[in-house]
């Protein structure tokens, strides 16, 4: 799975997990050391409690050359001094006055010894001693003399396996790596379930502002928490001051338009029958004026419509309401009509007049130069951040253009043909919508032989 870096949740999630995880670990690394250290304090004692019973048991007998002289009177009392190699050894060593060596040890010892180790103190403990098949032994050994002037001074060393601490080690290291593993999930899943429950009204707010990019809503509804609640009710606030400010520029621009429109049509009407270099003269600059007051009035009003949240228009009935208007238009050329849409409900982000003008100048120019057909037919595409986008394509059977001149068509003021009714804005304006509204409009050949024009909005 591919995690996005961007993701404020996976932050989150994964400095948790980084945290919990290292502090498990450094937690049962303290435990797992003051464990083991108890372990072995606990062995230590119980080794000295059965140093003492030793200490007391043994006796003095005197000068003897065959045993030394010192006896056992008692057994001590755990009996597993009395099993072979059992894992919990005593021995006693000493030296006569003629430097022999003697020794008494449990019959777990068997045929083994412990070693005597250099002593510092008159009692030593040791760890990881290897001894008895190279196998670590804890020892504790300490000197002793006994009450009797006559007696020779003993060395006593109790031991025990390492098994005996390292075995309850293992128990316990595996019952804590069972405990904290699931102490780690269960935080994480806390954190995970945490993370979501204050992510969500985000989520929220995210999925509420793209139905108002699409046009599916025109603020955002509901109740967030405190600390988000602000935050949207400043958006609404910024979105109804936005849509009234935009209204009112829509409405001056057609307030423009209507203003000017008036004495265009005097000057174009004064001019039309006048053949005069001025009455020429007049008839161009108000062309040209009228041309560039469409194309920015057009171009206004797509601007305006785009940033205002909350537009939308279904595009099937718009395309079918032209292609019949074009049907009745163009009805001396008997044009025959394929309409293939690719859903009965998709949507344009913008207003219906908009949406009108780009289809029917599409559909018009297609009707000018086709011969008999017309294919219209649509397509969806992937979009980006939830918006659906679509892909419109008009293709005739007329003469087509050819390649190097099939981007001039977009240009204002070119014509394919002369002798063509137009002006040749219809593309240019469709173009400047198009492009407005962050669509795509190309031109291409036509599999009927004609023309193709692909539009992509959404």
């Amino acid at each position: 799975m591919r995690v996005p870096v961007h993701s404020l949740r996976w932050r989150l999630l994964l400095a948790t997990f980084v945290w919990v995880v290292v502090s498990v670990l450094v937690v049962g690394a303290v435990v797992l050391y003051v464990f083991k250290e108890q372990a072995e304090s606990q062995l230590r004692n119980e080794l000295t409690v059965h140093m003492n019973q030793l200490s007391a048991a043994l006796e003095w007998q005197g000068p003897d050359s065959a045993t030394g002289g010192v006896q056992l009177g008692g057994r001590l009392s755990d009996p597993r001094f009395e099993q072979p190699l059992s894992g919990w050894y005593w021995q006693v060593s000493w030296e006569d006055e003629q430097g022999e060596e003697f020794v008494l040890q449990s019959e777990s010892l068997w045929d083994e010894s412990l070693p005597l180790l250099p002593m510092q103190t008159a009692q030593q403990w040791w760890t990881a001693v290897q001894a008895i098949d190279d196998e670590p032994l804890y020892l504790l050994q300490q000197r002793l003399q006994l009450a009797d002037e006559q007696a020779p001074g003993l060395v006593l060393t109790l031991a025990a396996h390492e098994t005996v601490v390292q075995a309850p080690m293992a128990r316990f290291t595996t019952l804590l790596v069972v405990a904290f593993g699931l102490m780690t999930v269960g935080i994480l899943l806390a954190a995970a379930f945490q993370f979501h429950a204050v992510m969500s009204p985000l989520q929220r707010l995210v999925r509420q502002l793209r139905a108002i990019e699409r046009g599916e809503s025109k603020q955002l509804q509901g109740q967030f928490p405190s600390e988000v609640q602000p935050l949207a009710e400043a958006f609404n606030r910024v979105l109804s001051t936005n849509a009234v400010v935009l209204e009112r520029a829509r409405a001056q621009a057609g307030n423009l338009a209507h203003t000017m429109k008036t004495p265009m049509t005097v000057l174009a009407n004064a001019a039309a029958e006048d053949e005069t270099e001025l009455g020429v003269l007049v008839r161009e600059q108000v062309g040209q004026a009228q041309q560039q007051l469409s194309i920015h009035l057009a171009r206004a009003r797509a601007i305006a419509q785009v940033k205002t949240f909350g537009v939308r228009t279904r595009v099937p009935p718009v395309v079918e309401s032209v292609q019949r208007v074009c049907e009745r238009i163009y009805a001396d050329k008997a044009l025959q009509w394929q309409l293939q849409l690719h859903a009965e409900d998709f949507y344009f982000s913008g207003e219906l007049h908009d949406l009108q003008e780009i289809v029917g100048n599409i559909l018009d120019n297609a009707c000018k130069w086709a011969n008999r057909r017309i294919h219209v037919y649509s397509q969806p595409l992937p979009g980006n951040n939830g918006r659906l986008r679509w892909e419109l394509i008009c293709e005739d059977d007329g003469p087509g253009i050819a390649a190097k001149q099939r981007q001039q068509i977009f240009k204002r003021g070119v014509r394919q043909d002369e002798s063509a009714p137009g002006s040749g804005l219809g593309l240019a304006i469709v173009n400047d919508l198009v492009t407005v509204y962050e669509g795509r409009l190309q031109a291409g050949r036509s599999s009927l032989g004609g023309l193709r024009i692909s539009l992509q909005l959404g």
